[in-house]
């Protein structure tokens, strides 16, 4: 630290590897809750890896090792169960024709005991699993454990012998997610994990400053709250109100010179609660204790123009959502914002929501709760 170096941490968990110091932002729940909130935030079902035993193994190497474990035993048991093989359309000269020949090249071409042929074989490389073995290696590269790092290669070469290898990126795993099947539904928990893992390692280079970028594994607490709010409510059997995640089409900014070409400027709300195309509320997630903490003027500044944007004739209420060791749903307080220029009033309704109780307890229903406080009819 005397040489210059300064570390300010937010909400991100996991390492960042400097030369000679490896620094690890550990999770204040605990890695056991932390990886049932993963696993319940990407609807990964419930983890091998959450058994004690596994847990103490690598309880000293970290977040990134757990989830590179939970991926090695997800291949295990993929693999145990039969990885599947898939038609590939194939181009190629043969000197035994099958499929379709291209005799009209085989015709124009110099004399060859050779066509070429184009045909469908029955092969376990194919797109899916080039994603797997790509992310079982990206996994390897970003684990500490050298046992795990060497198991996880050893998983890639035994299994996946025949598949082709490449470099795991971002629109290989987009398009994986999006092909996916009643027939490879199973392979959806490892493309979950493999996503998790994509997630975490791209924050330092998005985060970075300077020319620079520094080995990190560091995932986003803010994104994985608001993820985990979203399935609860949405598992949620006695919620009388739609959510919309991320809303994206409010339209709230309009450029009326740019002559720069910029970007138009976007209102994201977190969450969006409507009932028969009304819309009943407005949340945002904040992973920050505000259970001591005080309230922070930009987070306020963030919700009214939420609550004016979503709003049709008034403002919409605001609930601002944040975690909460306490058991049941906390009332940090409400706020009233006046309004100017003859707008209406922001109601904003700071609420802590019990991480843990919802954890450990199915029952717990998050979404009849807030629509009672809403005071929203089923």
């Amino acid at each position: 630290m005397r040489a210059g170096i300064e570390v300010e941490t937010r909400s991100f968990v996991g390492s960042i590897d400097l030369d000679g110091l490896r620094i690890d932002l550990a999770p204040k729940m605990g890695l056991p809750r932390l990886m049932q909130m993963v696993a319940r935030s990407y609807g990964l079902g419930d983890l091998t890896v959450l058994e004690p035993q596994l847990l103490q193994s690598v309880g000293q190497t970290g977040f990134v090792d757990l989830l590179g474990l939970a991926l090695e035993l997800e291949i295990q048991r993929l693999a145990r169960r039969g990885l599947l093989q898939d038609y590939v359309l194939c181009e190629e000269e043969v000197s035994t024709p099958r499929g379709r020949m291209d005799l009209r090249r085989w015709a124009s071409s110099p004399p060859s005991t050779r066509v070429l042929c184009r045909f469908e074989t029955y092969t376990p490389d194919h797109d899916l699993h080039h994603v797997i073995r790509a992310g079982l290696t990206f996994a390897a590269g970003l684990v500490h454990d050298r046992r795990l790092r060497l198991d996880l290669a050893r998983t890639a070469e035994r299994f996946f012998p025949d598949v082709e290898h490449r470099r795991l990126t971002r629109s290989d795993w987009s398009e994986a997610i999006r092909a996916i099947t009643r027939r490879t539904a199973s392979y959806r928990r490892a493309l979950g994990l493999i996503g998790i893992l994509l997630d975490g390692h791209g924050v330092d280079s998005e985060r970075t400053r300077g020319s620079s970028a520094v080995p990190a594994f560091l995932l986003d607490m803010n994104r994985l709250f608001e993820r985990f709010l979203e399935r609860e409510l949405e598992r949620s059997k006695a919620r009388p109100f739609t959510v919309r995640r991320q809303v994206q089409d409010l339209a709230a900014f309009r450029w009326i010179d740019n002559p720069r070409c910029r970007r138009t400027p976007e209102l994201r709300p977190d969450l969006l609660f409507t009932r028969r195309g009304r819309t009943l509320a407005v949340a945002d997630a904040k992973y920050k204790d505000y259970d001591v903490r005080p309230l922070a003027t930009a987070d306020l500044y963030q919700v009214t123009a939420y609550a004016y944007a979503c709003g049709s004739q008034e403002a919409a209420p605001v609930l601002m959502l944040y975690p909460t060791t306490s058991a049941e749903l906390v009332t940090a307080g409400v706020l009233r914002f006046a309004g100017m220029g003859g707008r209406s009033p922001v109601r904003i309704s700071v609420l802590g929501v019990p991480v843990t109780r919802m954890l450990e307890d199915a029952t717990y229903d998050l979404g009849s709760i807030l629509a009672a406080r809403l005071e929203v009819a089923s």
